[in-house]
């Protein structure tokens, strides 16, 4: 299930970059490098709860993008963003509710997955 998740997010990825290029066609693009992610959790919660944060940092950043967009009246970048802020929901869900259990039922502290 990760590694399809993965080849989601790559899609989605190259699907934004690509964005990007014919926005900025002629313009010069530079990719800063990427942190290698935390791969050592105290608990199987912890992963689902930094896994939560970081979606939340990744919708807020999408909404910051399509609030620029409304702002400079682009209307292509807003429909292209939608597509994206539509997903965010799923995803979203997808990690709250294990969390929420966690938090709920409290069996998430075993070390071992």
């Amino acid at each position: 299930m990760a590694r399809i998740q993965c080849f989601a997010n790559r899609a989605q990825s190259l699907r934004l970059y690509s964005q990007i290029i014919v926005k900025l066609c002629g313009s010069s693009i530079v990719l800063e490098e990427i942190q290698q992610p935390q791969n050592d959790f105290a608990s199987p919660r912890e992963i689902f709860e930094l896994a939560l944060k970081h979606e939340q940092y990744i919708t807020q950043s999408i909404y910051d993008l399509m609030d620029t967009a409304v702002e400079v009246k682009d209307h292509t970048t807003q429909i292209f963003l939608q597509w994206f802020i539509t997903r965010l929901y799923h995803y979203s869900v997808t990690l709250f509710y294990p969390v929420s259990f966690c938090n709920f039922v409290k069996l998430c502290d075993i070390k071992a997955i």
